[in-house]
């Protein structure tokens, strides 16, 4: 699992983009999504979090299932579930 942080243009802050990792992928907001990307799947999830005046930063989770094992899947779905409060989990 990876775990990076981009302005509200997508430019890198925060963390490194995976290995393989399709990098034009747009930001999206509270929606899993499955891609797929130089023979892999990845599941990815973006938050958005405001701060200052109205300034914006997306926390991007980022999962390849070549790396993982099924077990390591669910927990990070659990985690997603679980996720609550304004702050991204690197706080």
């Amino acid at each position: 699992m990876n775990d990076s942080i981009y302005d509200k243009n997508g430019r890198l802050l925060y963390g490194t983009i995976p290995t393989q990792f399709p990098e034009e992928t747009i930001l999206k907001s509270n929606t899993p999504r499955m891609i797929t990307g130089s023979n892999r799947k990845w599941m990815i999830y973006d938050s958005v979090y405001t701060y200052g005046d109205d300034k914006e930063m997306f926390e991007r989770l980022e999962f390849s299932f070549e790396k993982g094992s099924l077990f390591n899947m669910k927990v990070w779905m659990k985690l997603l579930v679980k996720k609550k409060g304004p702050y991204p989990f690197w706080i």
